[in-house]
């Protein structure tokens, strides 16, 4: 528990998340995950970051009839799945379970965590290849995903309330202006020009996003949102 709390515990970026989960993933014999969080009170636009691998098929379409997905929409409490294709068959979604094991996605697990409030964070790991574990073996997998689970969610929600707080409280103007601070080092002058206005708009919308982050300067602002995702790829 220590070593998994001081390995999130650093985390800032959800770069680095996707590294712990994918690590985490390999480590008890999983070939790729994928994770979600929502926090309604501050955006109602959900934060995602998996290694999936590539589809051609409509995402949307398939999980309007997926019985994992369906099973976790409908519990109001942090709840494990484990599924192979006999949940599928059963389900009578067959054909979706053989278009996820044409590109790997033969079997896995899924776990939501209820972090209080209508806040939640789910969480799948697949593999593609059947389990060969006995029953204990994969009550003790449950067990440790679990456990990761739990201490992963207090890291999530720190990483993405703070950027939905930045990115709801900054204009669209304020976000590019510190974009080409932080990924340039432009002065005042320089994001002007890039962002054909003038001088003193420049310098009014830099002093805007930094006080709205409560940064003494607008290089620190345009380091604190970019620690925390608000702006996007660099």
């Amino acid at each position: 528990m220590t070593a998994l709390r001081d390995s999130l515990g650093h985390i800032r970026h959800a770069d680095n998340l996707a590294d712990q989960v994918a690590a985490m993933a390999s480590a008890l014999g999983f070939r790729s995950f994928m994770l979600g969080y929502v926090n309604p009170s501050l955006s109602s636009k959900p934060f995602w970051v998996d290694n999936m691998p590539t589809r051609t098929w409509d995402s949307t379409a398939v999980v309007c009839r997926d019985p994992v997905a369906a099973a976790i929409v409908a519990t109001k409490e942090s709840k494990t799945i484990l599924w192979t294709s006999d949940t599928y068959a059963q389900a009578g979604a067959g054909d979706l379970w053989e278009l996820g094991n044409s590109v790997g996605i033969h079997n896995g697990v899924a776990r939501l965590a209820c972090l209080g409030g209508k806040r939640r964070m789910m969480m799948s790991m697949d593999r593609d290849v059947p389990f060969d574990g006995t029953p204990e073996q994969e009550a003790m997998l449950i067990s440790e995903l679990v456990t990761f689970s739990e201490v992963l969610a207090g890291t999530v929600a720190s990483i993405f309330d703070i950027q939905s707080l930045i990115e709801h409280d900054l204009t669209a103007r304020e976000l590019e202006a510190l974009k080409w601070v932080f990924a340039h080092g432009y002065t005042e002058y320089q994001v002007s020009e890039q962002l054909n206005v003038s001088f003193a708009d420049a310098r009014r919308i830099l002093r805007h996003a930094t006080e709205k982050i409560g940064a003494g300067s607008y290089l620190q602002a345009a380091m604190i949102a970019a620690r925390h995702g608000a702006l996007g790829a660099i």
